[in-house]
């Protein structure tokens, strides 16, 4: 068990700039200061704390967990805190309370506040306290584990984690992707708990080499959920490398739904969900919608824009699904646009002009990059796993092991360092509007240098 520093010993309110979308140029949604909480734990007060939080969630949908110190008393906080944090939840604002202890940290989704003193945790440890402020949690994250046992790294993330800018929101939905022969299922989780997210060693060290080795500056600017997805496709065909056959076939496989599943998420979070968050926070928007629709040609451009507007949590669960709306968004954008065109008496009237052309902009340059083609590849891919699938019972050896090869040199060419060939580095760029700068084989020959060196430094010392 890792000591605390003191910095960390209390629990406190912090504020955190939001900048969700507007780091990708969108100039829609202003940036924000919320408040998120911070509490510490120690095991030595109460044992495997989080995992009881967790199972706490698991059965109960919810969890209970007072402004605590980090000795379970009872910590202070001011009225008008809660009610400020309060109103951000009522807003529908993504309010994170974070734990740790130095070794681990935890972040959780706030739901709700209660003041009473007859709640409990169901955690012994905190029930035989007298708590009056509770925070109702319905959701939790693994920010970090320390799987090297230094300190200061989780120190560093934790700090990082409280003082950076927040430019994704952690707890949406997320599709998860799977082929069954013919068939095909997208599931969408509402929760990280309904997610088998286990963070081994092996978890880490996928981690690590993706993010320092593969994608770099860009990983950080992928969402949490496609971050998940890319590593756990890594950990499956590192697994198959060794096996043959039809294990080899499952993992292969495996691999390649969880990347499709990262592709799928990426592109709701950099084409789909401002345009959602645009409608519902937006009442002139969904005005502006009402008097186009009825006009446009494209009839499913309808269909997709109405469950938009219903739940503020919707997404386009397919490729095929994104693909139509492609084809037809420049259109409807056009028209949406056109309703906000020179009415500058209202400030927000600009701002959505401005937001409609971005995302006008974003339709134009998916094009002209040729994500469609990436796209379709990835469905033909799809669509050759579904037929091996169907029909391994009667293919030869030699034909499932040249199929597996060359499923596995794709697979590998897709999670490349290769900016054509990987399509995450094409949309980091259009998240961001910058380019994406990769290093060079000597430049990463000159860093490894310079770790022999230091190494050397140290080991002379």
């Amino acid at each position: 068990m890792t000591k605390l520093n003191s910095k960390w010993k209390e629990p406190f309110v912090f504020e955190r700039i939001s900048n969700i979308y507007t780091f990708s140029k969108d100039p829609l949604l202003q940036k924000n200061v919320h408040k998120h909480i911070f509490i510490p734990w120690n095991e030595s007060f109460c044992d495997e704390f989080m995992f009881k939080l967790k199972k706490q969630i698991i059965q109960n949908g919810k969890c209970h967990v007072p402004f605590l110190n980090e000795d379970l008393t009872k910590g202070f906080i001011a009225p008008e805190l809660i009610e400020e944090l309060k109103g951000q939840i009522e807003a529908g604002i993504e309010t994170h309370l974070i734990m740790s202890n130095l070794d681990s940290i935890h972040v959780y989704r706030l739901d709700d506040i209660h003041k009473s003193h007859k709640l409990k945790a169901g955690i012994p440890e905190l029930d035989k306290n007298n708590y009056s402020i509770w925070f109702e949690l319905g959701d939790m994250y693994v920010h970090q584990a320390n799987h090297v046992d230094e300190c200061e790294s989780i120190e560093c993330a934790l700090e990082s984690l409280i003082m950076d800018q927040q430019t994704h929101s952690l707890f949406v939905p997320f599709n998860t992707f799977k082929i069954a022969g013919t068939k095909e299922e997208v599931v969408t989780p509402s929760r990280w708990l309904e997610i088998e997210r286990n963070l081994t060693y092996d978890y880490f060290i996928r981690t690590c080499e993706l993010e320092e080795n593969v994608y770099q500056d860009s990983w950080n600017l992928l969402s949490k959920r496609t971050q998940h997805c890319l590593i756990s496709s890594e950990l499956a065909r590192h697994k198959g490398i060794l096996l043959r056959d039809e294990e080899k076939v499952e993992l292969l496989k495996e691999s390649f739904e969880f990347y499709f599943s990262a592709v799928i998420n990426e592109l709701n979070e950099v084409y789909i969900r401002p345009l959602i968050k645009a409608f519902h926070q937006y009442d002139c928007l969904r005005e502006a919608w009402e008097e186009i629709h009825s006009g446009l040609v494209h009839p499913k451009i309808t269909e997709m824009i109405g469950e938009f507007i219903k739940d503020d949590n919707a997404q386009i669960d397919s490729i095929e699904k994104f693909l139509e709306y492609q084809v037809s968004a420049k259109s409807f954008l056009f028209s949406l646009k056109n309703k906000f065109t020179k009415k500058i008496n209202h400030k927000e009237f600009l701002l959505i002009e401005n937001f409609l052309c971005r995302q006008e902009s974003l339709i134009e340059s998916f094009s002209c990059r040729h994500l469609d083609r990436k796209l379709e590849s990835l469905l033909e891919i799809k669509e050759c796993i579904k037929s091996l699938i169907d029909n391994r019972d009667k293919m030869e050896l030699n034909e499932l092991k040249d199929y597996n090869l060359k499923l596995t040199h794709l697979l590998t060419i897709m999670a490349s360092t290769h900016y054509e060939d990987n399509i995450f580095f094409k949309l980091v760029e259009e998240k961001t509007s910058k380019g994406v700068i990769k290093r060079s084989f000597e430049d990463e020959v000159k860093q490894l240098k310079r770790f022999s060196s230091s190494f050397n430094d140290k080991k002379a010392a």
